[in-house]
């Protein structure tokens, strides 16, 4: 299997467990983060980091993964 359905089939198990009324909050988060790494990618990284790189980027996903998964039910 490539990376990027890899990594398609881990995001979409996190986003299973996080509750359904958080959802869509936790994709604009995902996004954005996305879109920040996207661009330090394109400035920063030379080819032979990308993995210290990816490793970085999936600590954050799972960072903000916890404060939604684990956060009160309200919509914060």
């Amino acid at each position: 299997m490539n990376p990027q359905k890899e990594l398609e089939m881990f995001l979409n198990e996190l986003l299973e467990n996080i509750p359904p009324e958080k959802r869509s909050n936790f994709i604009e988060d995902f996004n954005k983060l996305s879109e920040e790494y996207d661009k330090r990618f394109k400035e920063e990284i030379k080819s032979e980091e990308w993995g210290i790189f990816l490793i970085r980027f999936l600590n954050d996903v799972l960072e903000f993964y916890n404060k939604y998964k684990y956060s009160k039910r309200s919509n914060n």
